[in-house]
């Protein structure tokens, strides 16, 4: 149902057509398209040789983002290889087998050969995984749930897929939130703010943040209609209508299709330094912002001149810039291109050695947005996250990640930034002359922990501080512990 869904009429318009065609044209057709719609989500792909030896009617996924950065047997073989083989089967009317290889995260697809049943397949290991993070760490799997699926069994533990039992463990704000959420509750929230959606988060930080946050015109020379700009915080001129002259401007950027709520544990930490003045804002295309008049596109540019006139109307003085993940490749384009504005830079858990971001057809760019979309692929990410996962890969966070993507604009803008053509930033990092804290998870799996040590390499002048037990969020995981962090760094210019 979740693949019918976010494949939408696609694969009536396949059936129709490639199983008519003789098998290796459609082989061929089939494999030559995979790349281009999922590459963005699975990894670099290319062309290859089907296990029966024909040649270009087949893709191999040269290191699998999912199955190597979970470890995780039971999400590879019952989350993707039984339901996509069945979707190709049953609907697109062609067959089609993976072979994933759970040694080097390789995955070979065949086109037009019909998958072996799962209990006959020598290659699927009948155990998990050795270091396996979800039997680990999730107090959930067993050999049996994280093992072999057995005949026809394609579910996967309740604590992988829907989060069941640790959506139970919510922060200690968890029953004053019930509380304060009933009745007019809803009444509190912005209006752009689905209300029936926000109701359901039981996070107190999330709720607060939710609460506090509004739109600003920030006008671009883009478009000639100001983008509102969602963001939590003062600026500058309020910070100093109450008495908070010599606090020094802390903007706070998200990741990629994220939003500012991904500071909503960190903004109430950075309390207890009244040095700092934080701002969580919502880059340009992602969160919660609106970009009202028509931009060509929402790539790398058109990021950085929104973030230089947010930063020109709303802040007026060298302030720290803080990016997180995909923010963090913004703040480095930024901090090259405008270094008057950037006092110091902090890069958390960063993304900005992969150059670039494929752009598919359009048809298939909706495609990929409808699995970007859905809460099985959400919660991956959402478990992938964090060291402590039962603590905080809860439902409740997957819904506070996706609560943006109901947006009516979410589809446009992120086609937009696709087309845009991403960050190409790799040989430029060694140009950084700011001031740079790297924090970074001790156990990120989502980016591994070399890049740390190679941002610390190619930038002159940087810090590297690992946080512990801590994955690849570390605002929201340790936000006690980064805020510290921060505040010692902003000291320290």
């Amino acid at each position: 149902d979740v693949l019918n869904t976010m494949a939408g009429p696609f694969p009536a318009l396949y059936k129709a057509i490639m199983p008519k065609l003789p098998k290796e044209l459609a082989s061929f057709f089939t494999a030559l398209f995979t790349p281009l719609v999922f590459g963005f989500l699975v990894g670099p792909s290319g062309l290859n040789t089907t296990r029966d030896g024909r040649p270009f009617q087949g893709v191999t996924v040269q290191k699998c983002r999912f199955l190597a950065e979970t470890g995780c047997k039971g999400l590879c073989v019952n989350m993707c290889k039984i339901p996509t083989q069945r979707f190709f089967q049953d609907e697109m009317g062609f067959p089609m087998e993976m072979r994933p290889n759970f040694d080097t995260c390789q995955c070979t697809l065949s086109y037009g050969i019909t998958p072996m049943p799962l209990e006959e397949d020598v290659d699927v290991p009948q155990a998990c995984l050795v270091g396996c993070q979800n039997l680990l760490q999730m107090g959930e799997a067993s050999t049996d749930t994280c093992g072999s699926a057995g005949a026809g069994d394609s579910k996967l533990s309740p604590a992988i897929v829907t989060g069941s039992k640790v959506d139970s463990v919510t922060t200690s704000q968890s029953v004053a939130t019930m509380e304060r959420i009933s009745g007019d509750a809803e009444n509190d929230f912005p209006d752009f703010i689905d209300k029936t959606l926000a109701l359901e988060i039981q996070e107190g930080d999330c709720v607060d943040m939710l609460k506090s946050m509004r739109r600003v015109p920030v006008t671009v020379p883009f478009s000639d209609k100001p983008v509102l700009t969602t963001v939590a915080g003062m600026s500058t001129e309020e910070a100093k209508s109450l008495g908070k002259h010599d606090s020094t401007p802390l903007v706070l950027l998200h990741g990629f299709d994220s939003s500012l709520l991904e500071f909503r544990r960190l903004m109430p930490a950075l309390k207890a330094y009244p040095n700092l003045n934080p701002n969580a804002i919502d880059l340009l295309g992602w969160g919660f912002a609106k970009a009202e008049g028509e931009a060509d596109s929402i790539g790398p540019k058109e990021k950085r001149e929104h973030l230089y006139h947010y930063w020109k109307q709303y802040v007026k003085e060298p302030m720290i810039l803080c990016g997180a993940s995909l923010g963090g490749a913004v703040g480095i384009d930024f901090a090259l291109n405008h270094p008057e504005a950037v006092k110091g830079l902090v890069l958390i858990d960063a993304q900005a050695y992969i150059d670039g971001v494929q752009t598919p057809p359009e048809f298939f760019m909706d495609i990929g947005l409808n699995v970007l979309k859905s809460e099985p692929l959400r919660q991956i990410a959402n478990v992938q996250s964090y060291y402590d996962k039962e603590k905080y890969a809860t439902k409740d966070a997957m819904r506070i990640g996706k609560l943006h993507t109901v947006l009516e604009d979410w589809k446009d803008y992120n086609k937009k930034w696709m087309q845009g053509g991403g960050y190409i930033l790799s040989s430029k990092i060694k140009d950084i002359q700011q001031k740079t804290l790297i924090l970074w998870g001790d156990s990120d799996k989502i980016l591994g922990t070399d890049v740390a040590t190679q941002f610390e390499q190619d930038i002159p002048s940087s810090e590297l501080v690992w946080v512990p037990e801590c994955g690849h969020v570390p605002h929201l995981e340790q936000a006690d512990f980064t805020a510290k962090k921060l505040n010692e760094f902003a000291m320290s210019l």
